[in-house]
């Protein structure tokens, strides 16, 4: 009997509130479903936002610079009492997009009491644009800092020619160095 009167009372109460319960009912519906978008939202966003990353790695990797750097130092003639000798530093694009060279310099990569003030800076390879698969190059005197032919094979080994470039879209500075004993290596400078 008191379970009765009960649902009565509630039974009453829901007929007398109608509209009161209906609008309880929305509102919790409501709250439900907003919860759950935000959730969905929270997802969307963070998809998103990877997906930037990765496409902004790709984009990098794709219009990286790809040089490839070579030097010769030769002799040339003799004039009066000494010999000129000459070098020659020859950078190529190798990859598939325009590179800029920001800055070029040569100095020694061996540190002797004869090499260790050498320093020259390319200033013909300084921003230049080189286009996709071709080359540029600069030759200059070498011989202020030979005195014969025995110097030639220890200087050209370890002249170092540093290349600091990037892309023209400037995502992906970088540095290549060369030296004949050791090779090409690449830096990034972000």
């Amino acid at each position: 009997m008191i379970l009765d009167s009960n649902w009565h009372r509630l039974t009453y109460w829901l007929g007398q509130n109608w509209p009161g319960v209906v609008q309880a009912a929305c509102a919790a519906a409501t709250v439900g479903i907003t919860y759950s978008l935000v959730g969905m939202n929270k997802r969307y966003i963070k998809l998103t936002r990877e997906q930037l990353e990765n496409s902004q790695r790709q984009t990098k990797i794709l219009v990286q610079p790809n040089l490839d750097i070579t030097s010769l130092v030769e002799g040339l003639e003799w004039v009066i009492d000494r010999k000129l000798y000459r070098a020659t530093i020859t950078v190529k694009n190798r990859g598939a997009y325009p590179v800029q060279i920001t800055e070029a310099r040569v100095s020694s990569g061996l540190r002797t009491a004869v090499q260790s003030s050498f320093a020259h800076k390319l200033s013909g390879l300084a921003d230049r644009v080189i286009p996709a698969g071709e080359s540029v190059q600069e030759e200059f005197n070498v011989d202020k800092w030979l005195t014969n032919d025995d110097d030639l094979g220890p200087f050209s080994d370890f002249m170092l020619t540093t290349i600091a470039c990037r892309d023209l879209l400037g995502l992906c500075p970088c540095e290549y160095c060369y030296q004949p004993g050791e090779g090409l290596s690449y830096r990034s400078k972000e």
